[in-house]
Formats: structure tokens, C-alpha cells, sequence
């Protein structure tokens, strides 16, 4: 779940030249595009203090269009980012969506209400703090349903991203994109170039979305 900052200036090095914002995969996306090969989108989640300390100046030294999902009701907690930080990065080009105000599993909330508090008022707090339209929604561990789903769209989300779960190539659902880990041992130049070759899906077992 996280990389030395070693390992991601590797990775960064390599992909720096494939890079586009997440707004641009989506608009694309959105509008039928036929979308370029091996190209990537950066993303993080969560919101640990280390987004802040060690990977934003790397974010900032190498231009790098990224997005982070934040758990809203984490944030100002020990470890976590604070508000104050989230708006330096905002304002310094990062892309934050919403990562859920308790990072619970979704599917396994017993009621609507339930679900509206952590979508809508994940989406609420960040609009609130940041005083601009929350696009982006990531699912906690990548639960996800088609009730949840519509729930995300409903309420104002453009796209939602996922883990290593819902159907193979189905990567033109913007309510669940699904995103390949970069671990530690993410950084020889043959792991790479498999990772960023938009064929490594095709040889990766699915979870269920649920």
C-alpha cells in the first residue's frame, strides 16, 4: 500500500512523459474518445501526513498531474493531512476527491442514510474546505455496487475509481475504473513497461466488485 520515496521518483522518472490528469482520462471518456495507449494516471488515497512531506515535493519537481482521494473525517487526525496541507496542494494543482468521510466497506452499510453520509457528505466537507466542485470518488477498498454506483452519480461525482475489482475491460465505465498498485519491487524498467502496456488487466484475476 505505499512506496519508498525511492521507489516512486523511479516510477515517476519512467512514466513522467505518459502522464495525463485524471480529467482528461474522464472527459475523454465521457465523450466516446478513443483514448491513447500507455498512458497513465497517477492517484493516491486516503490522505497520510507522507502525501504531504515526502511525495508533493516530488509531485511538484516533476510536474506530476496527480489526484488524491481523501478520507474526509480522517483529515487533522495524527498521521493524517491536515486541511491547511489539502489546500496548499489544491492550490498548487493537485486534484482531490473523495475517499469516503469513514472509509467503510459500502456494500456493507444496512441503510441508504447510511450511504448518503459517507458519498454525499464525504463530498460536502471537501467542497466545504476547499470552495470548489468535488468531482472524483474512489471506493473504500473498491466495494462497490450498481446501487452505489448510481448513488455516486446522483450525487454530482463525474467518475469513481476502484481497485483490482469489477469485470475485465470494462475500463470504459467512468463509475468503475479500475487501477493497477505500484508496490515497492514496482521499479525495473520490465515491470513497468508491463504495467503501463494496457494489457496487464488482461492477465490479472478480478475480485468481485462486493
Amino acid at each position: 500500500m505505499t512506496v519508498s520515496g525511492e521507489a516512486f521518483t523511479r516510477q515517476m522518472l519512467f512514466l513522467k512523459d505518459r502522464l495525463m490528469p485524471l480529467e482528461t482520462l474522464v472527459s475523454g471518456l465521457s465523450r466516446g474518445d478513443h483514448l491513447i495507449p500507455k498512458k497513465a494516471v497517477v492517484t493516491f488515497d486516503d490522505g497520510y501526513v507522507d502525501l504531504y512531506t515526502r511525495a508533493f515535493p516530488l509531485i511538484q519537481k516533476f510536474r506530476i498531474p496527480a489526484a488524491l482521494f481523501l478520507i474526509t473525517g480522517w483529515v487533522g487526525r495524527e498521521g493524517f493531512l491536515s486541511w491547511e496541507m489539502v489546500r496548499e496542494m489544491s492550490r498548487e494543482g493537485v486534484t482531490f476527491g473523495s475517499h469516503s468521510r469513514n472509509h467503510s466497506y459500502l456494500p456493507s452499510l444496512p441503510s441508504r442514510e447510511r450511504l448518503l453520509e459517507e458519498i454525499r457528505g464525504s463530498k460536502k466537507e471537501l467542497e466545504d474546505h476547499l470552495g470548489e466542485r468535488t468531482k472524483f470518488f474512489s471506493y473504500p477498498l473498491g466495494g462497490f455496487s450498481d446501487v452505489i454506483k448510481e448513488m455516486v452519480q446522483e450525487a454530482g461525482y463525474e467518475a469513481a475509481v476502484t481497485t483490482n475489482r469489477g469485470e475485465k475491460n470494462a475500463g470504459r465505465d467512468c463509475y468503475a475504473l479500475s487501477r493497477i498498485k505500484m508496490t515497492e519491487k514496482s521499479t525495473s524498467r520490465w515491470v513497468l513497461l508491463a504495467k503501463s502496456s494496457g494489457y496487464y488487466e488482461h492477465f490479472k484475476r478480478k475480485k468481485k466488485p462486493y
